[in-house]
């Protein structure tokens, strides 16, 4: 039997002493390890049968074979149909891949062309920024050691990411200010549960 509150409460109400309390909660106890202790040696039992069971199966009996029957002659083979020509593999000559190579260091982005993605975006930046994010796109490939193929394309990819980035924009901000300290937001929400 375990203790619950409910059950010691009732011990309470029928006017137990806290020496009766004491002797029931040590009783409990006891009952609770020596079933702890019946399991565990149950558990030891089954583990000590299990390690037994697993060390006869690991027992092997080595016998010594009979040779007499036993031929030096290779057994023949059938043709297998479907692999008794195997094709000879003939690697093609495939030509090299063009290496890129590091980006050039006088390298200037070109103009976009007109109705692109990438022009639009450009076209949308204020004064500055163009020659700002080209120098920022130089200069971290270069740090990098990247290599590439086409740097135009880089570049086109670089102004695409911008917007993921944001690491710039016309300085209209999509999200509401966070303006304002701590205590100005403590002093509203107090005026709004009628504290303040």
């Amino acid at each position: 039997m375990s203790l619950s509150p409910a059950v010691i409460d009732a011990l309470v109400a029928a006017g137990a002493t806290v020496e009766m309390l004491a002797a029931a909660v040590k009783a409990d106890m006891a009952e609770a390890d020596a079933r702890l202790a019946a399991k565990r040696a149950k558990d030891a039992a089954r583990q000590r049968k299990h390690r037994g069971t697993d060390a006869v199966s690991r027992d092997v009996t080595v016998t010594e074979c009979d040779t007499e029957d036993v031929t030096n002659q290779p057994l023949s083979r059938p043709p297998n149909e479907i692999n008794s020509n195997p094709p000879t593999q003939t690697r093609e000559k495939q030509t090299p891949r063009a290496r890129g190579a590091t980006i050039p260091a006088d390298w200037k982005p070109q103009p976009f062309g007109v109705g692109t993605a990438a022009r639009a975006i450009v076209d949308g930046w204020p004064p500055g920024v163009l020659d700002e994010q080209a120098e920022h796109f130089a200069s971290h490939h270069r740090a990098k050691g990247t290599v590439s193929k086409d740097w135009h394309d880089s570049w086109s990819t670089w102004v695409h990411n911008s917007k993921r980035f944001k690491g710039f924009g016309n300085g209209q901000s999509k999200q509401p200010s966070r303006g304002g300290s701590t205590r100005d937001a403590a002093q509203l929400a107090l005026s709004r549960m009628g504290c303040g």
